[in-house]
């Protein structure tokens, strides 16, 4: 075979691998707007922490029956991230076969921050939802003032980065996400969602830090039983 033609399969090849990697990346455009959905829900809550945790359970009592059932919890939350991971999975794989550009340095610290909240979110998750609802425990933001203030360490290792994290990788990827569904003829016009500046990403981030510090020294004299067994079921250590 020509050299030539070796070069004609490799052009096409890697053609191939940049479509597949732009479909990925509208897959994850859309898993990442549809988690946003819960993502900005639960970020009022936490927020309104600073008013106090009472405020802050009367908030999440508000607002959780609209993502705490069964459609929105499997499509918007759970299948979302699953999507969302396994196109940024994808999208990895075709970077290193073909060699593709990873992109500037911000978008590599959003893929790391993303990594970082994989295994963050699933020690959330069972510690606030998953095992609480398999024992048949009814929590609030108490359980989270219980781990800060008996389970200090692992507590503030889960939610301190949780936090960060979640907050960058989001304000970030938001508008990146939202531009890539824009339609094509919106975006031919130059109209494009800008991204957060530092002053948004700072103010946002010190209003979940504020809402969670108030959140940690609530009164926690109810369930400190069901919630130490928690803490031991999702943290064995």
């Amino acid at each position: 075979m020509s050299s030539k033609a070796n070069n004609n399969e490799s052009n096409d090849a890697k053609a191939g691998a940049i479509r597949v990697y732009g479909i990925l990346t509208k897959a994850q455009a859309i898993s990442g707007s549809m988690f946003a959905c819960f993502a900005v829900l639960h970020g009022v809550e936490i927020a309104s922490g600073a008013l106090g945790g009472a405020t802050a359970n009367m908030v999440l009592k508000e607002l959780r029956p609209i993502y705490q059932n069964a459609f929105f919890e499997n499509v918007f939350i759970g299948g979302a991230l699953t999507v969302h991971l396994i196109a940024g999975l994808g999208k990895t794989i075709v970077r290193s076969v073909y060699k593709l550009d990873g992109g500037h340095a911000l978008g590599k610290l959003h893929y790391y921050a993303g990594g970082l909240l994989v295994p963050l979110i699933g020690f959330h998750f069972a510690l606030v939802r998953n095992t609480p609802r398999d024992w048949g425990v009814d929590v609030d933001f108490s359980i989270i003032g219980w781990g800060f203030q008996n389970r200090a360490v692992i507590t503030g290792l889960i939610h301190g980065p949780l936090l960060l994290a979640g907050a960058y990788h989001m304000l970030l990827g938001a508008p990146l996400a939202i531009n890539r569904l824009l339609p094509k003829s919106v975006r031919e016009k130059g109209t494009r969602v800008p991204s957060p500046s530092a002053r948004t990403l700072l103010a946002t981030t010190i209003g979940l830090f504020v809402g969670t510090f108030v959140i940690s020294r609530m009164d926690i004299s109810k369930a400190v039983t069901d919630y130490g067994a928690i803490y031991a079921k999702v943290f064995p250590f």
